[in-house]
């Protein structure tokens, strides 16, 4: 069964963002195909972000560091991206 906020999230904008941004670009293409019609991803990912020394803010709009910007988006998962144990 769909979520329904997966449902309705396809009318809005969803950004893709990885370290380089090749992961994203495949991750924004199969969002496309998946039917989500506003999807942006940064070409040049949080590096070419940092690059031009723009600044990176999070969901409520409080500064992040480019450090902790990495750390969230490097090749291990992250306890708050697991999945709660099954007991």
């Amino acid at each position: 069964e769909t979520e329904p906020d997966l449902v309705t999230a396809r009318e809005r904008y969803v950004v893709v963002v990885c370290r380089s941004g090749n992961r994203s670009v495949l991750a924004a293409v199969t969002l496309m195909m998946m039917g989500f019609k506003k999807v942006v991803n940064l070409k040049t990912g949080l590096r070419g972000w940092n690059d031009y020394e723009l600044p990176l803010v999070d969901q409520s709009y409080l500064p992040v560091t480019i450090e902790e910007g990495d750390a969230y988006l490097a090749n291990k998962v992250l306890p708050e991206q697991r999945r709660p144990s099954v007991a």
